[in-house]
């Protein structure tokens, strides 16, 4: 028997039913099995780097307990605690999508509660390997790391239910906008723009020196005064 490459083919993944013709179905097996290895290598990378950011809390904790008294080392660990929960939560619903997903030079706009295409399961015409989930955890990684920086300077001035709210805020906009100014490909600084870069090259960030330090920087100046 005889089969048209352009013939069409019904198939029902999760209850759903899609049409692909055979050609398309043979191009994205091909290309699975091309990027397969290189993806799942990208991933892991992913991963293991958010493990590592989410290791320096643990500095962090040591350093800014080795500043304070005695009395306020739960208070400290608690701080920490917080940070990663608050920012976890923040980042899940809309930090995430403010910081990466479209949006205009200023704020992104779409992958709020993880939803969208970027997020959505595979289909026979779209491949899904998981990278805005794996670069999810990383990034919630390392807003974690950038709220936290500032409770060294504070250590000891400040109440514990406001800096929640400080966590809570700079975790769901501050942060992610400095964030989606220069990483992201849409933002007014960025260097991943194909046009109107800055000073016609763009922001290079090295390790966050600009996005992450500024603003903890910043945030621990304003908090001091």
């Amino acid at each position: 028997m005889k089969i048209n490459a352009t013939s069409a083919l019904s198939i029902t993944i999760d209850g759903q039913a899609t049409t692909i013709t055979w050609e398309d179905l043979a191009a994205q097996l091909a290309d699975a099995q091309q990027s397969a290895p290189a993806d799942t290598l990208d991933l892991f990378w992913l991963i293991f780097g958010g493990v590592l950011v989410f290791l320096m809390m643990f500095g962090l904790a040591l350093l800014e307990i080795g500043c304070v008294s005695k009395k306020n080392t739960k208070h400290i660990m608690l701080r920490i605690l917080g940070d990663c929960c608050i920012t976890g939560l923040t980042y899940y619903t809309l930090g995430y999508g403010f910081a990466f997903m479209g949006g205009n030079g200023f704020i992104g706009s779409n992958g709020f509660f993880m939803a969208g295409d970027d997020f959505s399961k595979p289909t026979p015409t779209k491949l899904f390997r998981g990278h805005h989930y794996a670069d999810w955890f990383f990034q919630w990684a390392v807003a974690s790391v950038a709220v936290n920086i500032c409770s060294g300077a504070i250590a000891e001035r400040v109440h514990l239910a406001a800096y929640f709210c400080y966590s809570f805020v700079s975790s769901l906009f501050i942060f992610p906008v400095c964030a989606h100014w220069i990483w992201s490909e849409q933002g007014w600084a960025s260097a991943f723009k194909t046009h109107d870069l800055l000073f016609d090259v763009g922001t290079i960030d090295f390790a966050g020196t600009g996005a992450l330090h500024m603003f903890a920087g910043t945030s621990a100046l304003v908090g001091c005064l």
